[in-house]
């Protein structure tokens, strides 16, 4: 018998092609579209001023998560007193990263210094295109002192462990933090009728 039609090689071999090409369209788009994107990162570093690895730093910094306010922090109790300024010294690497300063601020009384001090540093930080990366900072103790009768503020204390943190000034420059196990925070906290609010610091 005759066959008018092709023969299963043939619908094979014809197959393969087909995917081979599809294979080779699919791997000229992905190619394509990385040259692009290497493209638009090369424009946006070069745009700040930063080589491209300095803007890769600098925008995984930027993405770095919140810290999230633990509900104990929410109750006027020592406990939550102590949960504050916990959450309040978790802020610290995460605002130095993003410049974002909403939660620092919402903390921090006008009288504060220490707050102002460091609320004036990293904007000047950032304003000048300057982040730091992000860096692990870890509570190792705790002190709740008690509320003096007669006062609104009363102090909590904390020892922090900090892995090694790096400041990039936004013009290439850098400078090293080195690691430390012997830091201290000192906060004064009261209750506002609302959260609590830091309204002196001291880091040592």
């Amino acid at each position: 018998g005759c066959s008018g039609g092709a023969s299963h090689a043939e619908m094979m071999a014809s197959q393969q092609a087909t995917w081979d090409a599809q294979r080779s369209a699919a791997a000229s788009a992905s190619a394509s579209a990385a040259a692009s994107a290497a493209a638009v990162v090369s424009a946006s570093a070069a745009a700040e001023g930063l080589s491209v690895e300095e803007w890769g730093l600098k925008q995984e910094a930027l993405a770095t998560a919140a810290p999230v306010m633990p509900e104990l922090a929410t109750y006027n109790t020592p406990e939550g007193r102590g949960a504050a300024a916990e959450y309040f010294a978790a802020l610290f690497p995460y605002v130095y990263a993003t410049g974002d300063l909403t939660e620092w601020k919402a903390m921090s009384e006008e009288r504060c210094e220490f707050c102002k001090s460091v609320i004036d540093d990293f904007t000047n930080l950032h304003d000048s295109g300057g982040w730091m990366d992000p860096w692990d900072l870890t509570i190792t103790e705790t002190t709740i002192y008690e509320q003096n009768e007669g006062y609104d503020y009363a102090s909590v204390e904390l020892k922090l462990a900090q892995s090694e943190a790096v400041r990039h000034d936004g013009t290439g420059g850098q400078t090293t933090h080195d690691a430390s196990s012997e830091t201290t925070l000192k906060l004064a906290l009261r209750w506002n009728g609302k959260r609590w609010v830091v309204g002196e610091g001291e880091h040592s």
